[in-house]
């Protein structure tokens, strides 16, 4: 069943990214050029064309991304604390494999964030939770968090990994499998803004609703401030924005 979750989410995933409308829409538009249907031909550029505009000049990411973030501002480091989830998604796996130096991509904030907890409480241990949500993928991905956190001077008994997980809810049942149940003491989660929702979540409903929010990776800002022309970052936080709020819906609906 969560194989079949993890398909039927890819391809879901796959459907929303924007890049895949406008290809859609030119394929209808050579379709349809092909086929003697010029007008339909034009109606489908016509459309193509003002969605890719709409894209790169207005901040549509922006907006649906601030009421995902809105509600979790930043947390000042707490004074006493046992462990850290680090949930994954910050890692460049094929980059880290192909020339073997650690590399990140923009959620690396989530690492930032988590090193500078366990620095500031030596005595708390810390879970990489993530392993690399791709099919096909039959071993176990590059180590990318670990060694830069030694690198830092965490001692290595302090790092556990877990790395089989694809998903959100697979993260809360296999890092509590990992840990044997809900630890003592005082846990927090780091994750992204826009995420830290939908973890939540699946960490109650894996049974560890006590877990605190510790969020980072702040994308939004004032959609005034991101009218006009725009690089290629607009899409991406569309894309981004998109995804989590699918996200939300489809784990509600499975109880995840």
């Amino acid at each position: 069943m969560d194989t079949l979750f993890f398909l039927l989410a890819k391809s879901v995933g796959l459907a929303l990214r924007v890049e895949s409308w406008l290809a859609l829409g030119l394929a209808l538009a050579l379709l349809a050029q092909l086929r003697g249907r010029r007008r339909f031909a034009l109606g489908a550029t016509g459309a193509t064309l003002a969605l890719l505009l709409a894209l790169i000049t207005l901040p549509l990411g922006h907006m649906l991304m601030a009421p995902l973030e809105g509600p979790w501002p930043p947390t000042p480091i707490p004074d006493r604390l046992d462990g850290i989830v680090l949930l994954g998604g910050y890692e460049s796996y094929d980059e880290t494999g192909a020339w073997g130096q650690p590399q990140m991509n923009d959620a690396a904030d989530r690492l930032f964030a988590a090193a500078m907890l366990v620095r500031a409480h030596p005595q708390a241990r810390i879970v990489l939770s993530g392993g690399e949500a791709r099919l096909g993928r039959n071993t176990p991905p590059p180590a990318v968090a670990a060694p830069l956190l030694t690198a830092l001077g965490i001692a290595p008994d302090r790092i556990l990994w877990e790395d089989r997980s694809r998903n959100t809810a697979e993260n809360a049942t296999l890092t509590l499998d990992l840990l044997g149940g809900v630890p003592q003491g005082d846990w927090v989660l780091v994750t992204s803004a826009f995420h830290m929702d939908r973890a939540l979540r699946s960490f109650a409903a894996a049974g560890w609703p006590g877990i605190r929010p510790f969020p980072t990776d702040y994308r939004s800002s004032d959609p005034g401030d991101n009218l006009g022309w725009a690089s290629p970052g607009r899409i991406d936080l569309l894309n981004t924005a998109l995804k989590e709020w699918v996200g939300r819906i489809g784990y509600r609906v499975t109880g995840r």
